[in-house]
């Protein structure tokens, strides 16, 4: 990745130096990594002492170490940890404000402390429930005004997990990379997501209120597929 015009000295760093962090299993180095416009969104709302946490590690931890972030980052891999720690020791960078937890974030999340937080990146495992379950007890400490990331997108559980939030209370939509990433900001610190019926996307998608709700269901499908037949 080339450093964008408009990216600071932390940026350009991480983009020209990358860190090797993920390798297949013969050991040659896989080019993994947030898109460049996730960077730089993490390069303009981050500073020294910014609270941050992240699912998954990469160009996204190394970025977050040289912007003096108070970062935890839970990864499955000792490995992983290691490689960044030994790309920073060797360009000099200091690794304090970063807190490794090493182990599936399913298990680990639920361990960590419950302080609020400023920006939080999900990355890590794309299986279901995975993303779900580090948005609820990551992303759900954000305070009002913190930046939620989604990243991967084009896979079925971040695009669901996305267009779910896209649609609640509590949420907007601060820029969309199609296919690829989603950013949101918290507008409140209340739950608006107590059951099925205060969640718009779950009601959307969900046949209720009997037959009466089945009919409406297939009337509105109709009436779609008529409109897009209209405009081929």
């Amino acid at each position: 990745m080339m450093p964008t015009v408009s990216a600071s000295p932390e940026l350009q760093r991480v983009l020209e130096q990358p860190p090797e962090t993920h390798v297949d299993p013969s050991g040659a180095a896989l080019r993994w990594g947030v898109a460049t416009r996730v960077l730089e969104i993490l390069d303009e709302r981050v500073e020294a002492g910014t609270r941050t946490l992240e699912t998954g590690a990469g160009l996204s931890t190394a970025l977050l170490a040289l912007k003096g972030a108070r970062h935890d980052c839970v990864v499955p891999w000792q490995q992983e940890a290691d490689r960044l720690r030994a790309w920073a020791a060797g360009a000099g960078i200091s690794m304090d404000g970063v807190a490794f937890h090493i182990g599936f974030s399913d298990r680990v999340l639920p361990t960590l402390a419950d302080d609020p937080l400023d920006l939080v990146l999900v990355d890590g495992g794309h299986g279901f429930p995975i993303p779900f379950i580090d948005w609820w007890y990551a992303g759900r400490r954000l305070r009002v005004g913190g930046t939620l990331i989604i990243d991967d997108t084009h896979l079925w559980t971040g695009r669901v997990l996305s267009g779910f939030l896209a649609a609640q209370d509590g949420w907007e939509v601060a820029e969309m990379l199609p296919m690829r990433s989603s950013v949101f900001i918290r507008t409140t610190a209340e739950d608006t997501f107590r059951d099925w019926v205060d969640q718009p996307y779950v009601l959307r998608r969900s046949f209720h209120a009997g037959a009466r709700g089945l009919i409406r269901k297939a009337a509105r499908g109709s009436t779609a597929l008529r409109a897009r037949a209209g405009r081929d």
